[in-house]
């Protein structure tokens, strides 16, 4: 790219991006095309390239491409005539798709969307032919259910999710409705659809929430895709920053240091998200604290009713990214106090679900039934003494008593005493188990009568 001043370019995996005017833009894949063939004896198949030109009609970007190739006194462009054809459909004007993510216009992205979503659709209504209620809940959930999360990653959230004038839109709302659905359909056979209004939100609320609140954790497209957008542009602001050319990516005097100037749609969306965590999920900026050393962080538990501190936008340049496996977790945890660590994504979910519009009548009016009220506290998470400190006969006493860790004291403090956390309804996630154990009762007697 040194040979090509003028021309941006980047590359991930195996596929190679090029942006700028048309001719220095052709020379360069011109170049890049006879590189690979001398360098490394590899041909760039250009039939499944495509050229973006955006904002005019498809005529003039053909003629403006055959006029460049026809210029070219030197006869490199020669090798890329190929690309004219029109049965290749190599120039686009409409929209391309970048690593599996729409970019072009409003519409365009749009529609990529509403195609997405409609597939999706289509393949949750095959999940019917599964009889076994579990698997077809692990199918929807495992399967159906991340299918937009790469895209809800890189599309802004008003493309996602906003409403078509002239047709029904079908976006991840739409997906995570019809997700629900089918889990309610394959758990009640088909008899809750004509249930009451309040008894089918108090079923969806059940449906998504996260197990340690009861539910059946299959999370909303809808508010995980807003989540996941803030977190992935948050970190490409970061890693902007961090780069040495970070400069020619940004044009019209933006500063990554200041949200004021930015004029690109991403970030201006990461603008406009920032604002609706501040105002419709209650959370609130922190301010990034001095290098003075952090006070040691205690666990005290899940903090229900506190805000979750987001940095403003102006600092996410400075931000490191959320701790890695394997890392120094006192370090981190330091720096995550400090407000100098990237808020992980699970977090920011967690926030969005605790003021989710959808769930708010049916979580306030809680369970709509008498059987519900009943369940409803028993499949919450549990915290259980590991020894119980009471005799057979008393209220309380554990059956697993003499399991129980031998190495505490029966007259310890209480705060040496060791607990057991269980969430009832967590096996819903196990798919596998290092023992082979599987769904199949006449499997697994055989693999208890081994063990």
């Amino acid at each position: 790219m040194s040979r090509h001043p003028t021309t941006l370019g980047t590359a991930y995996a195996d596929d190679a991006y090029l942006m700028g005017h048309i001719q220095p833009t052709l020379q360069a894949l011109a170049d890049t095309v006879r590189t690979f063939r001398q360098d490394a004896d590899l041909e760039v198949c250009l039939a499944k390239c495509t050229i973006y030109t955006p904002s005019i009609q498809i005529e003039r970007a053909q003629n403006l491409i055959r006029e460049c190739i026809d210029a070219d006194m030197s006869g490199n462009l020669e090798t890329l005539r190929p690309m004219l054809a029109q049965s290749l459909d190599v120039i686009q004007v409409n929209g391309l798709c970048v690593v599996g993510t729409p970019v072009g216009p409003k519409d365009y992205v749009r529609e990529y969307v509403r195609n997405k979503c409609g597939t999706i659709c289509k393949d949750i209504d095959q999940m019917r032919v599964c009889a076994d209620p579990l698997i077809r809940y692990q199918l929807l959930k495992f399967c159906m259910n991340t299918r937009l999360s790469f895209l809800s990653r890189n599309v802004i959230p008003d493309n996602m999710a906003t409403d078509c004038d002239d047709r029904a839109h079908i976006g991840p709302a739409n997906v995570d409705n019809k997700i629900v659905q089918e889990v309610l359909r394959a758990a009640t056979g088909d008899t809750l659809m004509h249930a009451p209004q309040l008894v089918q939100k108090w079923c969806k609320l059940k449906v998504q929430s996260p197990h340690h609140e009861g539910g059946y954790a299959i999370t909303p497209t809808a508010a995980s895709g807003l989540a996941a957008f803030y977190s992935a542009t948050s970190r490409f602001v970061a890693f902007l920053a961090n780069l040495s050319h970070g400069g020619a990516w940004l044009h019209d005097g933006q500063v990554l240091a200041d949200h004021d100037t930015w004029s690109n749609p991403q970030l201006q969306a990461l603008v406009q998200t920032h604002a609706r965590l501040i105002q419709e999920y209650r959370c609130v900026e922190r301010q990034l604290q001095g290098p003075a050393p952090a006070a040691p962080v205690v666990n005290q538990g899940p903090q229900v009713n506190s805000p979750l501190l987001i940095s403003p936008l102006n600092q996410l340049a400075q931000l490191r990214a959320a701790r890695a496996h394997g890392e120094n977790a006192e370090n981190a945890q330091e720096e995550a106090a400090q407000g100098l660590r990237m808020l992980d994504q699970r977090r920011i979910t967690a926030a969005i679900m605790k003021y989710w519009a959808p769930h708010l009548e049916a979580r306030a009016l809680g369970p709509p039934h008498h059987r519900s009220k009943v369940m409803h506290p028993c499949q919450l998470s549990q915290t259980i003494p590991c020894i119980s400190r009471t005799v057979v006969g008393q209220q309380g006493h554990s059956l697993l008593q003499a399991s129980m860790p031998d190495d505490e004291e029966i007259e310890c403090a209480p705060f040496k005493r060791k607990f057991l956390n269980w969430t009832p309804l967590a096996f819903l996630n196990s798919l596998g188990h290092t023992t082979g154990f599987s769904t199949s009762k006449a499997f697994n007697k055989e693999k208890v009568i081994q063990y």
